[in-house]
This record gives structure tokens, C-alpha cells and sequence, in this order.
């Protein structure tokens, strides 16, 4: 998310979200758009662990600027480009809320991974 799009309204999610991994098996993440950006209340089923190729990347952070919903914070790198700011992250290794909005936001001049989401 940046403070001009939300990742919920940019996404539009209609049925299951899989990972894939590098032999090309699926692993559901969620059933429905309401488990994803609501996973407080339904945990993820499958942690988000798996780089473009579906090779393993497990316990990272990973930058989003997102709360739990998808609904941006103010915290994303003033949009993506002040290494001077800070931004929320989310931990890949956790099926909670976590996974878009962890407790903290970090200083935007560290690395982080991101989450490539492909839509059909």
C-alpha cells in the first residue's frame, strides 16, 4: 500500500490464494478474500514462503505500508521513496496478521523482501 491505493482495493481477490512451490505444488493460503485480508480471525493456512521461482524463503520480513486489512498506513517510505522514513513490514513465516502488519515499522534505508501477488 502507498497513500494512494490501498493493497485490498488493488487486489481483487475472487476464490483461493495459493504459494507455489518449484515443483509446481500449490499451497492454499486462503479459501476466500475475507480468510486473507481478515486472518486474525481465520489464520492463514499456509505461511507466505515461497520466492517468484517457488523456491523456500522462510522467516523474512517483507515491506507493505498495509494493516491487516490491506488498508494503508501511514508508514510506507513516503510512498515508496524516502530511504529516510519508515514503513510497516510483515513476516513471512507467520499465518497470523502478522504477515502484512507486524507490531513495528522499520527505517526504509534496511532491506526487506516483497510479496508478488499474480492474478489471473
Amino acid at each position: 500500500s502507498d497513500s494512494t491505493a490501498d493493497a485490498s482495493s488493488r487486489l481483487v481477490i475472487s476464490g483461493e490464494v495459493y504459494t507455489v512451490d518449484d515443483n509446481g505444488d500449490k499451497y492454499l493460503i486462503a479459501e476466500a478474500s475475507s480468510e486473507f485480508w481478515d486472518s486474525d480471525t481465520t489464520p492463514l493456512k499456509n505461511t507466505i514462503d515461497r520466492t517468484e521461482s517457488g523456491a523456500l524463503l522462510a522467516n523474512k520480513e517483507v515491506w507493505t505500508g498495509s494493516l491487516e486489512s490491506g488498508a494503508t498506513t501511514s508508514d510506507h517510505c513516503v510512498n515508496w521513496t524516502d530511504t529516510g522514513s519508515t514503513a510497516t513490514y510483515g513476516d513471512n513465516s507467520i499465518k497470523t496478521s502478522a504477515w502484512i502488519e507486524s507490531s513495528a515499522t522499520a527505517n526504509c534505508n534496511t532491506s526487506k523482501h516483497l510479496y508478488c501477488i499474480s492474478q489471473d
